[in-house]
């Protein structure tokens, strides 16, 4: 889906992985897509929360902080 918001996450920590083999270390614990390449980048996120109806917004990339009715 494009364009639009569907969860929210409270941001815990951002590992960089020097190595494919951090990488498949930490595989499970840190969302990181599936395939290592350079300059690869794990995320913890917690309270991870789907939201019923999507909110559109469109042009934003990466991370961003927004008010939420």
């Amino acid at each position: 889906m494009r364009g639009t918001i569907i969860g929210k996450a409270i941001l815990c920590d951002v590992r960089f992985y020097e190595n494919r083999n951090l990488f498949l270390k930490d595989r499970n614990r840190y969302l990181a897509g599936t395939e290592y390449s350079d300059h690869k980048h794990g995320f913890l996120v917690k309270n991870s929360r789907r939201f019923k109806k999507p909110i559109v917004i469109p042009g934003k990339l990466g991370f961003f902080s927004m008010e939420l009715d």
